[in-house]
């Protein structure tokens, strides 16, 4: 198992998010498009503030996460999967 972890830092720098993407090589893991659908997801978890990528899919709020994660596997050809969510924020 491979994978990379991939971070979002909002503009006023009050808070962002880290997002762990698991892969099943490290070229996949080091590609521009596994860093450009994490950082997405990490944007979608500091601006919902939210836990975990089980809890996105399952809420109203989506936004087409499984198909772009599905998109993604058939554009890197192998598995990929969302980790560990850590989203801070300044109180």
């Amino acid at each position: 198992m491979y994978g990379t972890v991939v971070s979002y830092m909002h503009h006023d720098k009050r808070g962002g998010a880290m997002v762990e993407i698991i892969t099943e090589t490290d070229f996949a893991a080091n590609s521009q498009e596994i860093a450009d659908f994490g950082r997405w997801v990490a944007m979608i978890a500091y601006g919902f503030n939210l836990p975990s990528w089980d809890y996105f899919l399952a809420s109203e709020v989506n936004l087409n996460g499984t198909t772009r994660l599905e998109d993604l596997k058939k554009v890197i050809k192998e598995n990929v999967r969302v980790g560990r969510i850590t989203v801070l924020k300044v109180a």
